[in-house]
């Protein structure tokens, strides 16, 4: 109490900052019996408060404190003054609030580092998903470039394979041609008029002649026939 006492009238007589430490100012003369009496009152009353254990006093001014008592005032008015400066507390409780804002502090600092690890997590899976979606840009557009060449490709098999039907579709009508249309193994020698058609061999030709007058291939009327040679 004695010590609180002394900070007391230090405080009186110095101007504190905003966290309870003081700066000198000029010192001033003594107080009167009053501002005597009223510090005496003013500890004793915070000793029964905290039943004699240690206590502190905070000023509670929020900036640089600009507390300075009237020398002149009464006893009641000193109090009054310092009821409303001053913030009393004990040792134990200010223990255990530095010890619960330590722990809201290692609480805070772990959400930080879990939040800084989602964002890094949630920015990798980002970069990975822009990596996927790139790689399946590039695959689709080889899968295009390939189906393109594809096509292609096709194309130029369609239409050889057109080609070559006509080929053989030209191939098979001169080897049919060679061919006797009745026997299917003697040279055609009879060409017929008007169609032109020469598709009858002359072994064949007499016995076709005596049942029917048409072209054997096209069906048309035979006005005559004459030998050729092919």
């Amino acid at each position: 109490m004695v010590m609180l006492e002394g900070q007391l009238k230090q405080h009186d007589r110095e101007k504190c900052s905003r966290d309870g430490s003081v700066r000198p100012m000029t010192r001033r003369g003594n107080r009167s019996t009053e501002f005597t009496k009223a510090r005496q009152t003013f500890l004793q009353m915070h000793a029964e408060r905290f039943k004699n254990k240690p206590f502190q006093l905070k000023c509670q001014c929020p900036a640089t404190c600009n507390f300075s008592s009237n020398k002149n005032c009464s006893e009641h008015e000193f109090l009054s003054e310092w009821n409303e400066h001053f913030e009393a507390f004990d040792f134990a409780t200010s223990a255990r609030e530095v010890r619960s804002m330590q722990h809201k502090t290692v609480e805070l600092e772990q959400m930080t580092e879990d939040l800084q690890e989602r964002l890094r997590e949630e920015q990798r899976s980002k970069q990975e998903a822009e990596h996927k979606l790139e790689a399946a840009k590039v695959v689709e557009q080889n899968s295009h470039h390939l189906i393109s060449e594809q096509l292609a490709v096709n194309e130029t098999l369609l239409q050889e394979a057109a080609r070559l039907k006509l080929e053989l579709k030209a191939l098979n009508e001169v080897e049919t041609s060679a061919q006797c249309v009745i026997c299917r193994d003697a040279k055609p020698s009879r060409a017929f008029v008007p169609c032109g058609h020469v598709c009858v061999c002359s072994s064949c030709w007499d016995e076709f002649d005596r049942n029917s007058g048409r072209c054997p291939k096209c069906r048309r009327d035979i006005q005559f026939s004459f030998s050729v040679f092919i």
